[in-house]
């Protein structure tokens, strides 16, 4: 029996100044959490504006997503990509890749993008932040 997997990318803005200092913990305990449920994914930010893709079992997923939507240290949500089953995965390796961009890469364009275009997006990128 396989386990169906799914998938989800969102962007958000950071709700005020203090989040900025609990973006470090909040990558280290995603980073757990994801390895303990078998999520994987990649999470961007710009000191301003967040960019998430997930993906992993469709179920631990969820009750992921269903938290982010309600975590209150961000605002403005955008679902780029809805919660959808797939095949495979991107980021296989990255319990959760983490970049800090600078802000003249503006993940403000995430805003403006919705389902596989957002993603492609995000891959695209993908390159330009192995060398940051």
């Amino acid at each position: 029996m396989s386990i169906t997997q799914s998938r989800f990318m969102y962007c958000s803005r950071m709700a005020s100044e203090g989040v900025i200092n609990q973006v470090a913990s909040i990558v280290k305990v995603a980073r757990e959490f994801n390895a303990s449920q078998g999520i994987t994914g990649m999470l961007v930010f710009d000191g301003q504006n967040f960019c998430q893709y997930i993906e992993g079992p469709s179920e631990p997923l969820a009750g992921l997503v269903q938290r982010i939507r309600q975590d209150a240290r961000h605002t403005d949500f955008h679902e780029l990509l809805a919660l959808e089953e797939t095949q495979g995965r991107q980021f296989e390796s990255w319990s959760m890749a983490y970049q800090i961009v600078e802000s003249d890469n503006d993940l403000g364009g995430f805003f403006h993008r919705q389902g596989t275009a957002a993603l492609e997006y995000l891959l695209s990128l993908v390159p330009e932040l192995d060398r940051a």
